[in-house]
């Protein structure tokens, strides 16, 4: 194992394959800019379907993930009602380059959490939305 390692270590000095000479990567001079095009906000890959059940004292979690430009603001209502981070709910809404996703986190449900929850996406070009209904049971 030594003899190859040594062997190797004189090929790269003898041969000049190692040189101390740094070369700057090449730059392209006439680059395009890439315009990104505005849209309006889309979801896809909707969790459980627009149903969410648990049982008292679990922790839920229901979410869409989405695209738009410009990036969408999100707002999450229980039924009628918006909704924002707190010791119950958890909103988290994350994205860059006109992708991301919405997750609404209920922990340690109530029979009074059941209800219907909405989360909607809006940017200047239009708006989206999406019902989940939530049955907690004892």
């Amino acid at each position: 194992m030594k003899r190859l390692l040594l062997l190797m270590l004189a090929f790269v000095f003898l041969t000049g394959f190692y040189s101390e000479e740094v070369k700057a990567p090449s730059i392209q001079k006439n680059a395009k800019e890439v315009e990104i095009i505005p849209f309006a906000p889309r979801m896809y890959d909707y969790s459980h379907s627009g149903k969410v059940t648990g049982k008292v004292g679990q922790n839920i979690r229901f979410g869409v993930k989405y695209s738009g430009y410009p990036m969408p603001t999100c707002e999450v209502y229980k039924d009628g009602i918006q909704i924002v981070n707190s010791l119950i709910y958890r909103i988290r809404h994350t994205g860059a380059f006109g992708a991301g996703e919405v997750v609404v986190e209920i922990e340690e449900v109530e029979l009074e959490d059941s209800g219907k929850y909405t989360i909607v996406l809006t940017n200047p070009l239009g708006s989206v939305s999406v019902t989940y209904v939530v049955e907690i049971t004892e």
